[in-house]
């Protein structure tokens, strides 16, 4: 095991991190993943965040959007990029992160009501995909029709340079976080929040970093990765010191960085990773 965690490149606290989500995720995954309650539970998510906005409690509806996303979307993002496509799955989950934004904001009621109906039917449309195709099953990694993993890519010489493009992906995510605690030592909490979330969607995920490591490295690395976007987040709602936001940021970037391979060309930015 300390050998596999050294040749992953994450250090014990990531690692902790992803031994736990997948140990949870574990005892609930034998059996495939049920495309029709996952969406119908998001759209009851969002349907009373629709309903808390409406009534004044933007807090609510708030929570609501993000415990829709985090602890149900996320298990439909797999499948989403392998029966539709990975533009759509990133499409899906930056309007959930545009629609906190838009409450966040005091958006009129009518137009966060649009928004809200307009992403659940938008995620309700993809369902016909997701039944007729390649269905993920519990465990993680596996498909129905067995399809064999990537084989490992070999790792050049360590003195290789990293390309560029992926180094600066990485220290754009490391930047936003180290501005998040610069608003959150200012007492703007939401805005540092927001920050992460910029950082997780925009730096992480969108910028394709998230499905070379899934490709490249393994699932549990990138669920590690995702652990500690969730982390940093609980961090500033509990309250702790803006240097504990800081200093996991600077942790994050060197993790990341351990774990671009110098062989991710620009290949992988254009699309060779999303199968």
């Amino acid at each position: 095991m300390v050998g596999y965690t050294k040749k992953l490149g994450l250090s014990p606290l990531i690692i902790a991190l992803s031994v736990v989500f997948w140990g949870v995720l574990a005892q609930s995954a034998r059996a495939e993943l049920d495309y029709a309650d996952l969406i119908g539970r998001i759209d009851e998510r969002l349907t009373g965040a629709d309903a808390a906005y409406q009534q004044g409690d933007a807090d609510t509806a708030k929570d609501a959007v993000q415990s829709a996303y985090f602890e149900i979307f996320e298990n439909l993002e797999g499948p989403i990029r392998v029966n539709v496509s990975a533009a759509r799955s990133y499409e899906l989950e930056a309007e959930f992160g545009d629609i906190r934004k838009l409450i966040m904001q005091g958006a009129p009621p009518a137009v966060v009501h649009d928004r809200i109906v307009a992403q659940i039917a938008a995620i309700r449309a993809v369902l016909p995909d997701l039944e007729s195709g390649v269905r993920l099953r519990g465990e993680p990694g596996r498909y129905e029709n067995e399809e064999p993993a990537p084989e490992a890519v070999v790792e050049p010489a360590a003195d290789q340079p990293i390309e560029p493009e992926w180094q600066a992906v990485v220290d754009g995510i490391g930047a936003r976080i180290a501005e998040a605690a610069v608003a959150y030592e200012q007492g703007e909490a939401e805005q540092a929040i927001d920050l992460v979330l910029k950082a997780q969607f925009d730096g992480y995920k969108n910028s394709l970093l998230e499905t070379a490591v899934r490709r490249y490295r393994s699932s549990g690395a990138d669920a590690a990765i995702n652990g500690e976007f969730t982390r940093i987040v609980g961090l500033i709602r509990d309250g702790r010191p803006a240097r504990m936001v800081a200093a996991s940021g600077k942790q994050m970037v060197v993790e990341l960085t351990d774990l671009l391979p110098r062989q991710w060309h620009r290949a992988a930015r254009a699309g060779s990773v999303c199968g």
